[in-house]
Order: structure tokens, then C-alpha cells, then sequence
């Protein structure tokens, strides 16, 4: 058998509904014992679990405590930050919904092993597509779906605003919704014994861009070395008006050596090029929300010879072109109502 045939699922996700199981006084560790999964699994989410047992597991939790739509609670406390750090950092690489939808799917795997992502459209209609490819008599297949659709949405509203909701939520499952989930839904439809796990929304919602302000992380807090990080590109952008600074001068704004500093970097993910990369684009997004800057000026002013290297550099960067990127922001702030449309 291959692994490709094995069913798995980092152990982050269903740690998601042990959290929850405990707050409710289910015996937590007992019920994971007793169906077949490893113990102490809070201590490594980022390890692959059995995704039959896993869903199983929470079906059959759901049923021992009487809780109605459990996938519904698990849904409502997911966040984008429980993804790999991989994926997290690739989907904040992208600036549109096409391409955050594109980068999700090659690496869902990460992920999920039997995840099958893919964006349908039809008309001014589309459907982002999450569906997990077990059957759906599985037991806790519903609570599986939830946070499939909070995904989506959760990718969703990390373009378009914490707000948005779409216009149909679609189940392979048959299930009574919990009613804080509709409440939580109040225009969108529920469709169930649909034929994939998906959220419909507008067509031109693939295009917008979000215009996300340097250095938001999706949270409160954010870790150390992630600030240390935000604060290095702050000191590196005056300079970048004119050319990067030199790495030695960088190790010595931090009283280190370039061989250590450079050290440093590779063991908080980053390098020396990307960190300057980042922060011209970061820059560069900031500029390209100003619709009085043309795209040459932003290319100037940001130290590149030419508008075509800078728009290779932001492409590279963003995944999509300069003026793509400022098509989708305006198409975003449309949806968010600050441009008339």
C-alpha cells in the first residue's frame, strides 16, 4: 500500500474538536485511547493521523455527548493560523483569491492527504470546491465538512473582510445545522446531499487582492522572532528608496556578523534576498493602492531600472502583475463598500 492510499490528516486539525470535547468534560483521552489514535497529540500537531479514525472519533464523540452540529463549534474556532506554517505563509504570499485558491490546492496535501481543491465556475457564479474524498456514510463526515467550509471562507475573508459570507454553503452530508450556524449565515442557503463540499460566491470575487497593512499576522500576538523580522524590514525600507543596504551593514545594525546574521535568518525561515523582496513588496502594495501613483512611478521610487523589472519582481512576489494587483484591491474595496461600484 502507499501512502498516497492512506488517508491522513495533520493531528492539528482534530486537536481543533479536542479542545473543544475537553471544555465540554469529555474524557478526552479515553475516548482518543479507545479509538485506535496516538495519545499526547497536543504535544505534536504537526504529526499525521489516520483520517478514518479521526473523523470517526469525532462523530462518535458528537453523539456521546448529545451535542448538536459539533462540525458546526469546530468550524466556528478555526482560524487560517491552524494550518502548517507552510501553508500559512504560502496563502499570505498571494495577494489575490485566484491565487491564494491555486497555492491552497498544491498544497493541501500538507494538509490533508485526500483533499481534492479546485475553483468551478459557471456564469457570474463559482464554486471553491473542498472536498474531501471518503465516503459520506463515514460517521462525523459532517463535522469533517464544517471545516472544510471554514476554510474557504476563513481564505475568503482574508481578501474580502472578516464580514463576508457567501451565498450557499453546499454538503455532500444530510444533517440539521445547529441554529448559531444559520444565524451565523443569515443570507446564505444551506444545500445538503449536494455532489462536492463547497461555498458559492460572485465570479469576480477570483480577482480581487487583498491590501493587507506590513507586518499583520492574523492575530493578537504574534511570536518574537516574528517581530524582530517585521522590525528588520522597517529598518531596511529607507534604504530601499535607493538600492538595498549591504548584508554586512544589516549584521551590524544588529551587532552580529554577516555569517551569523545570515544563520539567524535561515533558522527563522527567511534569507537575506527574501527579506528585501518582501519588504519592496510590501512597499510596493502600499504605493499601488494610491491610484494617483502610476505604475512607472512606483517602479522609480522603489530603486528598479524599469517598470518591467519591477512588475517580474512583484509578480514573482505577489502572483500576480502591478496592474492586476490594483484591479483586484479596487474590485475588493467595491465589496467592502469603500469605492462606489
Amino acid at each position: 500500500m502507499t501512502r498516497e492510499n492512506i488517508p491522513t490528516t495533520r493531528a492539528a486539525h482534530l486537536l481543533l474538536y479536542c479542545d473543544i470535547l475537553s471544555d465540554i468534560g469529555t474524557p478526552v483521552e479515553r475516548e482518543i485511547e479507545r479509538a485506535g489514535l496516538p495519545p499526547n497529540l497536543s504535544e505534536m500537531p504537526d504529526a499525521l493521523v489516520n483520517n478514518i479514525l479521526a473523523t470517526q472519533f469525532v462523530g462518535f464523540c458528537e453523539r456521546l455527548e448529545g451535542v448538536e452540529d459539533l462540525g458546526w463549534l469546530g468550524a466556528s474556532h478555526f482560524a487560517l493560523p491552524s494550518f502548517s506554517n507552510e501553508v500559512t505563509d504560502g496563502l499570505r504570499s498571494r495577494s489575490s483569491l485566484s491565487g491564494k485558491m491555486e497555492l491552497f490546492r498544491a498544497l493541501s496535501a500538507l494538509e490533508d492527504s485526500h483533499l481534492d481543491v479546485r475553483v468551478v465556475e459557471y456564469g457570474k457564479r463559482a464554486d471553491l470546491v473542498c472536498d474531501m474524498l471518503l465516503p459520506t456514510e463515514l460517521v462525523g463526515m459532517s463535522c469533517s465538512e464544517w471545516v472544510q467550509l471554514a476554510v474557504l471562507i476563513e481564505i475568503v475573508r482574508s481578501v474580502i473582510g472578516p464580514t463576508w459570507t457567501p451565498h450557499a454553503l453546499n454538503f455532500r452530508t444530510a444533517f440539521k445545522p445547529a441554529r448559531e450556524a444559520q444565524a451565523a449565515f443569515p443570507d446564505s442557503r444551506f444545500r445538503f446531499g449536494q455532489a462536492r463540499t463547497s461555498i458559492t460566491i460572485d465570479s469576480d470575487l477570483l480577482e480581487c487582492c487583498s491590501f493587507e497593512i506590513a507586518g499583520d499576522k492574523n492575530g493578537l500576538s504574534a511570536p518574537e522572532n516574528f517581530c524582530q523580522i517585521e522590525t528588520l524590514k522597517q529598518l531596511i525600507r529607507p534604504y530601499l528608496l535607493t538600492a538595498p543596504p549591504p548584508i554586512d551593514l544589516l549584521a551590524d545594525m544588529v551587532d552580529s556578523s554577516a555569517r551569523s546574521f545570515q544563520r539567524w535568518l535561515l533558522a527563522n525561515g527567511t534569507s537575506y534576498r527574501k527579506l528585501v523582496n518582501e519588504t519592496r513588496g510590501e512597499m510596493a502594495k502600499e504605493m499601488l493602492a494610491d491610484e494617483d501613483m502610476s505604475l512607472i512611478q512606483v517602479a522609480m521610487y522603489l530603486g528598479y531600472e524599469n517598470q518591467s523589472n519591477f512588475g517580474r519582481s512583484f509578480k514573482k512576489t505577489t502572483g500576480v502583475s502591478p496592474a492586476m494587483y490594483r484591479k483586484g484591491i479596487n474590485k475588493t474595496k467595491t465589496y467592502q463598500g469603500l469605492m462606489p461600484a
